[in-house]
């Protein structure tokens, strides 16, 4: 859904909701791209653990980071464009690969939340470095758009 703008995480959290409660009553949700809609949940849920250091990944090149650090003020002020390519050797930490249960993907992405909202200060982000909970907060709302801007409902 292009244009949705998030306020707060758990809105975020409402629309992954909306996307499986539709595809469980039988409407025609499509992506545009190579993952489902629980993948693309997953896959946000995962970012939320990775920014919060619940789960490790492989330290970015000296380069990486020093873009990523750059790049923060911008993805916080204006949100995340279509485009980007993680590194070869973190595609699977970030991403499933293999296809992913609604339910347990919108749990994941409940409870990662949860632990974000209630997370403590500075939060030590692998790509962005130091960060408030509520700039995690917005990042995590930005890239929740940009993802959520891959689906498309098809009313028939």
């Amino acid at each position: 859904m292009k244009d949705q703008k998030f306020a707060s995480p758990e809105e975020a959290l409402d629309a992954a909701k909306h996307f499986v409660a539709l595809q469980a009553a039988g409407k025609k949700v499509t992506t545009t791209g190579n993952y489902s809609v629980p993948q693309i949940i997953e896959h946000l849920a995962r970012s939320i653990d990775i920014g919060l250091g619940e789960q490790s990944v492989p330290k970015p090149s000296w380069l990486v980071g020093m873009i990523a650090k750059m790049m923060k003020k911008r993805f916080l002020a204006k949100g995340m464009k279509p485009g980007f390519r993680l590194p070869a050797e973190t595609q699977s930490v970030f991403w499933p690969e293999e296809e992913v249960d609604s339910d347990s993907a919108l749990n994941h992405y409940s409870e990662s939340i949860a632990k974000l909202m209630k997370a403590e200060e500075p939060i030590q982000h692998p790509y962005f470095g130091a960060m408030t909970r509520h700039e995690q907060a917005v990042l995590h709302c930005h890239h929740a758009e940009l993802h959520f801007g891959f689906i498309s409902l098809t009313l028939e």
